[in-house]
């Protein structure tokens, strides 16, 4: 009964030890939020370009027209990201 006592401590170290290391892992981007404009938009979807150049693909684009200025947040290296209220 100790021993099994004694693995689920260490186990629920481990957890910890990883819940608390993994979001600052390289593999894991940063997130970067940037004022962007909407260049194109199709059925919901639109595409924006960055203040950085970044062209980002986002899903959810509400009532947003071709030219309107937003706030978007993506991962570093990756295209698609979401409007930030």
């Amino acid at each position: 009964m100790k021993i099994g006592l004694g693995f689920a401590f260490a186990g629920a170290i481990i957890v910890i030890a990883i819940a608390f290391s993994v979001p600052f892992s390289p593999w894991i981007k940063p997130e970067i939020t940037e004022n962007a404009k909407v260049i194109t938009f199709n059925d919901g979807r639109c595409a924006v370009e960055t203040v950085s150049n970044n062209i980002i693909h986002i899903d959810n684009c509400g009532n947003k027209n071709v030219g309107d200025r937003v706030t978007v947040k993506y991962r570093a290296e990756t295209s698609v990201g979401e409007l930030t209220p």
